[in-house]
C-alpha cells in the first residue's frame, strides 16, 4: 500500500499536536533514522512533555534524537538497532512493548494492538 502524505516534517507545527507516533517498515532505516528535521521535532516534542512513540526498528530514531537517555526502552531485535539503543544511553529490554509513560516503544508487529492501546491512554492521560 502507498500512502501520500498530507503534511511533510518540515512543515510541522509540533504545538498543533500531542504526540508524536513514527512507524516502521521499508524505508525506516534510510529514510528516518538520520532525518534531521524529525530528530529535531521529536526533542522539541519532548521538551513539551507530548507522547513520544516508536516502534520496530523506528524507536532508533528516539534513541538519535537524544530522548532514550536513561529510560528502558525497545526496539526490533537485531544487532544494529540494539547498538542504536545503547549507544545513545536508553536501557534496552527485550520486551513486547515498554511504556515509559510519554515515551513508549514496541519490539514489533505482535505487540501492535497493545501499542496502539498504550498510546490511546498516553495521549488521553491515563
Amino acid at each position: 500500500m502507498k500512502i501520500r502524505p498530507d503534511l511533510v516534517i518540515q512543515k510541522v507545527d509540533i504545538k498543533e499536536f500531542d504526540g508524536v507516533v513514527i512507524g516502521s517498515g521499508r524505508g525506516c532505516k534510510e529514510f528516518l533514522w538520520q532525518d534531521k528535521d524529525l530528530k529535531e521535532m521529536v526533542r522539541v516534542a519532548q521538551a513539551q512533555n507530548k507522547v513520544l512513540a516508536a516502534g520496530c526498528n523506528a524507536p532508533v530514531v528516539l534513541a538519535r534524537a537524544g530522548v532514550l537517555r536513561d529510560k528502558r526502552a525497545t526496539v526490533f531485535p537485531n544487532a544494529e538497532n540494539i547498538t542504536e539503543l545503547e549507544s545513545a544511553g536508553a536501557v534496552y529490554v527485550n520486551e513486547p512493548l515498554i511504556d515509559e509513560g510519554k515515551i513508549i516503544t514496541s519490539r514489533d508487529l505482535m505487540a501492535l494492538k497493545d501499542f496502539a492501546r498504550v498510546i490511546v491512554e498516553a495521549l488521553l492521560g491515563r
